[in-house]
C-alpha cells in the first residue's frame, strides 16, 4: 500500500518577525542617538548610565541580526518546510539571540541603577543601587551559564551534551522569573524618595510617571513568559517559536527606550521650541537643584534673570525638571532651595569707551530671595 502524500505547508510568518525586530531596533537606535547627542553635545555630561544604554543597544542590534538569521534558516515556517541543515543553523542563531537578549536586559538594569545614583544623592539610595549593581553583574554571569547549558539549543548544536544538559523549560522560566523580580525591585528604588518630595500633587504624579516607565517593561516580561512553552514543547517549534522571539525583541528595545525618554527634553526644546516644554521656566521663579544656600545666592547675584531662564530651559532634562530644587537630606528625606530672582528695569545712560565710541548702558537691578525648605 502506497504511503499517503505528505502535505507541505508553505506559509510563513518570517517577514512579520523580521519587520517587528528591525522596526523596534531602528526606533531604539534613533532614541539612543538622541540621548547621546543630548547628553554629549547639548549638556556635555555623558555618564555611566548613558554608556550602559549604548552598550545595551549594541546587544539589541546583535539580537535583531540573530533573529533575522533565524528567519532566514526557517523560523516562521512549518517544520516540514525546514531542512535539517537549516534547522541546525537556526538553533545556532537562537543561542546567539538568547545570550544577547539576556545580557542586554541586564545591562539596561545597570543603566537604570546608574541613572538613579546620578539623580538621587541620598546615602540610602546610593548604597542600595551599589549593591544591586554588584548583584546584577553576578546574576548576568550565572544566567549566561544556565542558559548556555539548557538543552535547547545546546543538545542539538553539541550532541555530546545531550545527557548532561539542563531541562530547558524550567531554566527559561527560572531565568525570566528572576529577571522580572529584579526589575520590579529596581524600579521600586526611587519611589520612596519621590513620595517624600515637597512638591505639588500634580508635579509629584509627573515624577512618579517618569520613574514608573520601567514597570511597563515588567508587563511585557509577564506576557513574554507565556510564549516560552510553545517554543519548547511544540511539535512545530520553528512555527510556534516566533512569539518568544518577537516579545524578546520588544522587551529589550522598549526597556532601552523607557530609560532614554526622560533624558530627551533638552533636545526637544531645541528642535521644537514652541511645543511648551519650557513653560515651566517662563516665570521668574527658578529652583537651584542640589545647591547650597550660598551657592544659590551667588548664582542669583551673578546671572541675569533672562540668561538663567534660557540656560535652564535648554539644559535640564525631564527627570531633573521633575526633581528641580530637590536636596536629599542625610536620612534620605528631601528638601530644596527655592530661589526667587526678579529683574527690574534700571535707568539707561550714555558712556564713552576708551576708543571714543559712544555706548548705551542699561542697568538691571536683581534681587534674590532664597529659602531652604
Amino acid at each position: 500500500m502506497a504511503d499517503l502524500p505528505t502535505t507541505i505547508r508553505t506559509e510563513t510568518n518570517g517577514p512579520l518577525v523580521t519587520g517587528i525586530a528591525v522596526g523596534f531596533v531602528s526606533a531604539t537606535a534613533l532614541f539612543v542617538a538622541g540621548r547621546m547627542y543630548t547628553r554629549g553635545i547639548i549638556l556635555r555630561c555623558i555618564g555611566k548610565d548613558d554608556w550602559s544604554i549604548l552598550i545595551a543597544t549594541v546587544f539589541s542590534v546583535v539580537n535583531t541580526i540573530a533573529t533575522c538569521f533565524q528567519v532566514k534558516y526557517g523560523m516562521g515556517r512549518h517544520s516540514e518546510n525546514v531542512g535539517p541543515e537549516e534547522g541546525l543553523e537556526q538553533l545556532k542563531f537562537l543561542m546567539v539571540s538568547i545570550l544577547h537578549y539576556n545580557v542586554g536586559m541586564n545591562v539596561v538594569k545597570l543603566g537604570f541603577l546608574f541613572q538613579y545614583r546620578r539623580i538621587f544623592q541620598g546615602p540610602v539610595i546610593q548604597r542600595t543601587c551599589y549593591w544591586f549593581i554588584i548583584y546584577v553583574c553576578l546574576w548576568t554571569c550565572v544566567q549566561a551559564v544556565l542558559l548556555g547549558l539548557a538543552c535547547l539549543p545546546i543538545s542539538f548544536i553539541v550532541p555530546s551534551m545531550t545527557k548532561t544538559c539542563l531541562d530547558t523549560l524550567p531554566i527559561w522560566y527560572f531565568s525570566s522569573g528572576m529577571s522580572m523580580a529584579t526589575d520590579i525591585l529596581i524600579f521600586c528604588i526611587p519611589i520612596p524618595s519621590v513620595l517624600k518630595l515637597q512638591l505639588p500633587l500634580r508635579q509629584r504624579i509627573v515624577v512618579l510617571g517618569i520613574f514608573g516607565l520601567g514597570f511597563f517593561v515588567c508587563i511585557i516580561s509577564v506576557y513574554r513568559m507565556f510564549t516560552l512553552k510553545a517554543g519548547v514543547v511544540s511539535q512545530d517549534p520553528s512555527w510556534e517559536n516566533i512569539g518568544a522571539s518577537i516579545w524578546s525583541c520588544i522587551e529589550l528595545n522598549v526597556s532601552i527606550i523607557a530609560s532614554t525618554l526622560p533624558t530627551l527634553r533638552p533636545l526637544l526644546v531645541r528642535i521644537l521650541p514652541g511645543i511648551g516644554l519650557s513653560s515651566a521656566f517662563n516665570e521668574r521663579t527658578t529652583y537651584l537643584r542640589y545647591g547650597s544656600e550660598s551657592a544659590a545666592i551667588r548664582a542669583g547675584a551673578f546671572a541675569s534673570a533672562d540668561r538663567r531662564k534660557n540656560n535652564k530651559t535648554e539644559s535640564i532634562s525631564t527627570e531633573e525638571l521633575a526633581l528641580q530644587g530637590m536636596k536629599p537630606g542625610p536620612d534620605g528625606s528631601s528638601s530644596y532651595i527655592y530661589t526667587h530672582a526678579t529683574a527690574g528695569r534700571g535707568k539707561g545712560f550714555y558712556t564713552k569707551g576708551e576708543s571714543g565710541e559712544i555706548h548705551i548702558v542699561r542697568t538691571t537691578e536683581i534681587s534674590v530671595d532664597t529659602h531652604l525648605r
